[in-house]
């Protein structure tokens, strides 16, 4: 656990890179209840653009974990890219699992 006492100094960038984070979790929920629904819109391209913001800016100070973390969301965008929409959606909920 982290000592409150110690107050580390954030950037511009910290900041942002916080701000994107937490957008990809709030917008994702909303999405993530739309998934059941037989919507004419691909409701999985959303669900990819919060999961990439959330990969794209975690702040896990372990970084072996981090990496593994930002990989498998990659990966998984790499499969939708390639067509594989049902395998990328396991690499978009990899790294969500120990963050909910």
């Amino acid at each position: 656990m982290a000592d409150p006492h110690i107050k580390s100094e954030m950037d511009w960038l910290d900041h942002l890179t916080v701000i994107i984070y937490r957008l990809g979790f709030t917008f994702c929920f909303p999405v993530i209840a739309l998934l059941p629904w037989a919507i004419d819109y691909r409701i999985e391209n959303l669900v990819f653009i919060c999961a990439i913001m959330c990969a794209s800016s975690l702040h896990i100070y372990m970084k072996p974990f981090r990496l593994l973390l930002q990989m498998a969301t990659w990966i998984g965008l790499i499969f939708v890219l390639l067509g594989f929409p049902e395998i990328g959606m396991g690499g978009i909920y990899y790294p969500w699992r120990p963050l909910l």
